[in-house]
Order: C-alpha cells, then sequence, then structure tokens
C-alpha cells in the first residue's frame, strides 16, 4: 500500500526524523492506519464465513477479528 512512502519518511535524513517530528510521526501513524485496514479486511472476511456457515467456530473466529479490529482502530488496549 503505502511501504514506499513510509520507508521514504524513516529514511529522512534531516532534522525531521528526529523523534517526535512530522515525519517520524507520520511514519508511525500510516502503519497503524495500514495494521487496522489490514485487520478490517480479515475481520470482514470472517464475518462472511460466519454468514454462509453460522456454526460456533466461526462466530467465535469472527468476534475475535472484530475485537482485534476495535482495539487497532480505536486504540484500545488489551484486557489484562
Amino acid at each position: 500500500m503505502t511501504d514506499d512512502l513510509v520507508k521514504r519518511l524513516r529514511e529522512v535524513k534531516d532534522w525531521w526524523r528526529e523523534p517526535g517530528r512530522t515525519a517520524e510521526q507520520a511514519a508511525d501513524r500510516i502503519e497503524a492506519l495500514e495494521k487496522a485496514l489490514r485487520l478490517g479486511v480479515d475481520m470482514r472476511e470472517k464475518q462472511k464465513t460466519y454468514f454462509k456457515d453460522r456454526s460456533k467456530e466461526n462466530l467465535i473466529a469472527s468476534k475475535q477479528a472484530e475485537t482485534a479490529f476495535d482495539r487497532a482502530a480505536l486504540g484500545e488496549k488489551k484486557d489484562d
């Protein structure tokens, strides 16, 4: 997706590369958004599988995928 952009942002050699600067923050945010998007796609696939075959196993997989997506997309932390 935007691997090239993230790579370029991380390779900036001037003051933008310092921790807390715009380029580093942008790269971190892009990676987080890409992770959430991948989890969202996975969640949707598991939901579709569940709606085709409403087994308990598919329901559990779907709910686990929803939880993983919610945590990534909303910044929620895992329950201890």
